[in-house]
């Protein structure tokens, strides 16, 4: 892939020696800075393409985004084709899509005989046709067109103008709706449903003619804008297209290029072994990820691809359009590209369960020692040190934001309704708790201390109140240690990062009081993806951090709004994620790289030496499955349904896995409960409290004396 780099000074295909472009000496081959240039272009114009493919999904029916799904000649797949949910992911999948291309252009730039010889590929006369129509076109001679703004200017515009354009037809798509509604309502008041008919289909067909030809007119506006630049991506469209359609030769669907391609992504990053299949199995579901998305573009393109000879789709008869190409290229049996790499798909993930699982552990004879490869050995005991540690600092953070005040506190007086989906309702909002304006107290305690006032003679203090924003701040990242290590089984980053204080539209709030704990809940969207049903994990605090995090949810959040408010007049409403970026109700939360920061931070401090976020989970989950799991008498491990089963799977609901699932990734159990229960609610209580008992920290009573530890430095 060309870099900034790369741009400047080339690219070293091998050790070159001398030349400034492809060369040939001995070992060297050099690919220079303008050729670079060109080709970091053409990549930002995959994404261009791959922007039109994406639109063109959103708009398309769930029944033709089943049969792209589907795999089998003759049946619909039961769900639809859907967008990965990250937007890492996204970048991730389309970075393979560009990669082969930067791949083509470089062999391209290669004299034959070595592209032959060393890099074994040969282009048909029609692919290098296309290749050269893109590396030649007009599109490079105007000013700036290698330059990487160019492109990046070119593709946001493009993005505002199907987006407006799409906006349009759907408004009008529901006014045409509206007006159809009422013309049949007076149509059978008047008992002239023939002539109504008739009359219905002609303006049907009208309108349709209209869409046809909004359709043509934004299509002609952004070619009109630029028509080299929109011959270019066309062209490009078409040269993907044809490798994704490429003839199997001889049989063997390594003979096409794209197959080829997925073989060299099988290489380590060193070029000295075989990923394994559990890794390589990714960079295979993100081909296949993109061809999906390319083949419905092929087939059902909502404008034409002039150029390319590409009718715009019919309004009838779609599912014929689309089965024409499924038929050739996407289904099983068909000598394709694509079928070749989902068959790869499908071994690979076969091969994937039998591998090593990514992590093992090894415990000491006595039990009280795990080590983790060669790198990481703890003892049980200095594992406790951490939550301990994170405990001790959160709260001398909460006595110094809430000014050393202690209001009364009784978590099993509070009422909650976990079954109130209101908007903006919150057991702090619960009419009778009283709560709405108790940070009102706090407030006057911060106005009127005598250390660190946040008021002086009437006005806020601004230095002091951005001081206090900091403190909360600091808060809230031990709080998200305390929320990962404290709850029971580990969630995952991002469940815990999107956690909401209060109801959210059609979004449900993450914090809850129930039965004397304060609990947070997750639902697992990775789950829900493969199974269309959420995943419900409760996890029980213990009752010192449920404390603080009462406290913190009473008191501090809301005065600190309160603040934002005062300072920023724009400011209305203040996002409700608990771990926010910012004071604006757009803010979106904290990304994972910063929860993995925390956690490094304090395990290096607590452990002498810093982990992953993801290696934390898979210590704990295996501490949990050793220390904690509750075994009374034989049992199926696999068995989490019937009346025998063990109920220490609990353990594993919290870590977001089946039995059969967590034990092939990780040699442990899992679950799948799908309805918050008073009965699955209870269980998640039996195995938070027994997480607690192992940290030796009280689930219940709070200790009478102070946290005798000491806690990091902030």
């Amino acid at each position: 892939m060309p870099s900034s780099l790369s741009s400047v000074r080339g690219l070293v295909l091998s050790r070159a020696r001398s030349g400034t472009t492809y060369t040939t000496s001995g070992e060297d081959l050099i690919s220079s800075a303008g050729d670079e240039q060109k080709i970091a272009a053409i990549l930002v114009a995959v994404d261009m393409v791959m922007d039109r493919c994406e639109q063109m999904a959103r708009t398309t029916s769930r029944n033709l985004l089943c049969w792209l799904r589907s795999v089998r000649p003759h049946e619909c797949y039961t769900k639809p084709f859907t967008f990965v949910s990250k937007a890492a992911s996204r970048t991730k999948y389309i970075r393979l899509l560009k990669r082969f291309i930067a791949m083509v252009f470089h062999a391209f730039c290669l004299p034959t005989d070595v592209c032959r010889r060393r890099a074994g590929i040969r282009f048909k006369r029609s692919q290098i046709k296309a290749i050269a129509a893109i590396w030649n076109h007009c599109i490079w001679d105007q000013h700036g067109a290698t330059t990487f703004n160019f492109w990046k200017s070119a593709r946001t515009h493009a993005i505002a103008k199907y987006q407006a354009s799409w906006d349009e037809r759907a408004e009008n798509s529901e006014e045409s709706m509206t007006e159809d509604s009422d013309n049949i309502d007076s149509i059978s008041e008047s008992d002239e449903s023939a002539n109504g008919d008739e009359d219905h289909r002609c303006d049907s067909d009208e309108e349709e003619e209209e869409e046809d030809r909004e359709e043509a007119k934004t299509a002609a506006n952004l070619s009109n804008e630029n028509p080299d630049l929109a011959e270019m991506l066309e062209r490009l469209f078409g040269l993907v297209m044809a490798f994704s359609t490429e003839e199997v030769v001889g049989g063997r669907p390594a003979s096409t290029l794209l197959v080829y391609f997925s073989g060299i992504l099988g290489f380590t990053t060193d070029s000295t072994g075989f990923l394994p299949a559990r890794s390589y199995t990714s960079n295979l579901a993100a081909l296949i990820y993109t061809q999906r998305l390319l083949f419905l573009e092929y087939a059902l393109p909502a404008r034409a691809y002039l150029s390319l000879g590409i009718t715009q789709r019919p309004r009838t008869g779609q599912v014929a359009w689309l089965q024409d190409v499924r038929q050739k290229y996407t289904v099983l049996g068909s000598q394709s590209p694509f079928e070749e790499l989902f068959s790869l798909l499908a071994y690979g993930k076969a091969i994937a369960s039998s591998e090593t699982p990514p992590f093992l552990l090894r415990w000491s004879n006595d039990g009280q020692s795990v080590s983790h490869g060669d790198l990481l050995t703890i003892s049980m005991g200095s594992f406790r040190q951490l939550p301990q540690a994170l405990l001790g600092e959160a709260s001398r953070l909460c006595a110094e934001l809430m000014y050393d005040w202690q209001p009364p506190l009784d978590l099993t007086s509070i009422k909650d309704d976990l079954t109130n989906t209101t908007h903006g309702f919150s057991f702090v909002t619960h009419p009778r708790n009283g709560l709405v304006d108790a940070y009102l107290k706090l407030s006057l305690k911060a106005c009127t201390s005598l250390s660190n006032p946040l008021s002086r003679k009437g006005i806020w203090d601004r230095k002091a109140v951005f001081a206090y924003w900091k403190k909360e701040e600091a808060l809230r990242e031990v709080l998200a240690g305390l929320l990962m290590m404290t709850g029971g089984g580990q969630p995952r980053g991002p469940d815990l990062l999107h956690i909401l204080l209060r109801n959210c539209g059609t979004a449900e709030r993450g914090l809850y009081v129930y039965n004397g704990f304060v609990i947070y809940l997750t639902r697992s969207h990775k789950a829900k993806r493969s199974t269309n049903r959420e995943f419900v994990v409760a996890r029980f605090l213990p009752i010192q951090v449920g404390h603080i995090v009462y406290k913190y949810l009473v008191y501090i959040r809301p005065f600190v709004d309160m603040l934002a408010r005062e300072q920023y007049p724009y400011i209305r409403e203040c996002s409700w994620y608990m771990f926010r970026y910012r004071f604006e109700p757009d803010s979106s939360p904290w990304a994972t790289e910063r929860l993995t920061g925390i956690i490094e931070c304090y395990a290096g401090k607590a452990w002498g030496q810093s982990v992953t976020l993801r290696l934390l989970r898979q210590l704990c989950i295996g501490i949990a499955e050793k220390h904690v799991r509750e075994v009374i008498r034989p049992f199926n491990r696999f068995d989490d349904r019937t009346d025998a089963a063990d109920r220490g799977v609990a353990s594993a609901w919290q870590s977001g896995h089946r039995p059969l699932q967590r034990a092939r990734t990780y040699g442990l159990d899992g679950a799948f409960p799908t309805k918050l229960q008073p009965q699955l609610l209870e269980l998640y209580e039996w195995v938070s409290v027994r997480w607690h008992e192992f940290l030796h920290i009280p689930s219940r009573l709070a200790l009478a004396t102070p946290l005798s530890i000491s806690s990091p430095s902030n």
